[in-house]
């Protein structure tokens, strides 16, 4: 009795190790000047200062080639700071994490056109948010939680083809990522496991 009920407690310390250990974070990524980005910075620096921000890679990309591509910019007068769509083609900000994200909400603005948002989950690209056509607006979309068997690994930002769109003060929950404690705890664990196994042989 007493080896099951420490072969019990072994089993429920490497569990709390992975409650405990697994850490998810709230960032908040804000592209008005004062964060360190001047207006016309590309996509390369915004996905310096985003990455710098989240602590693991991210990237921003649009739908083109053109050198405008990600621009960080003005968003036709609606308000500074914004991450701006190219302004070519469907008008479309695309970011992508190496840690996926567990939830997202934005500032959006748009000009003469819809607005529409999407994850990505590997595989496919989901819509999650919408905004009807309108002249000129900005807003913001509150929080979205993806769904816990999803692993969001981009967000993707577009228009219907006519307008211009943007992001600013963009917030997602970064996935929870074991630490090193967590993994010793499970070591420990596993260990102590081995040893009564033994022990019980014997």
């Amino acid at each position: 009795m007493k080896k099951l009920l420490a072969m019990v407690m072994c089993l429920g310390l490497m569990v709390f190790g992975f409650a405990a250990g697994a850490k998810a974070d709230l960032v908040t990524f804000n592209f008005d000047p004062a964060a360190g980005l001047p207006n016309n910075s590309d996509a390369t620096a915004i996905g310096n200062y985003m990455t710098g921000v989240y602590g693991s890679t991210v990237t921003v990309t649009g739908n083109s080639p053109s050198s405008e591509t990600g621009n960080f910019t003005l968003l036709g007068g609606i308000g500074d700071g914004y991450i701006e769509s190219e302004p070519f083609k469907e008008h479309l900000i695309q970011i992508n994490f190496t840690v996926p994200i567990t939830s997202a909400s934005f500032d959006y603005g748009q000009l003469v056109d819809e607005f529409h948002a999407d994850y990505f989950d590997g595989t496919t690209w989901t819509n999650f948010f919408n905004q009807s056509y309108v002249g000129v607006e900005i807003g913001n979309s509150g929080t979205i939680s993806f769904p816990v068997n999803v692993t969001v690994t981009a967000l993707r930002f577009h228009d219907d083809y006519v307008g211009e769109v943007g992001i600013d003060n963009l917030v997602v929950n970064k996935q929870a990522v074991p630490e090193a404690a967590t993994m010793m705890m499970l070591g420990t664990g596993l260990l102590g496991l081995l040893g009564f196994r033994r022990r019980i042989k014997k």
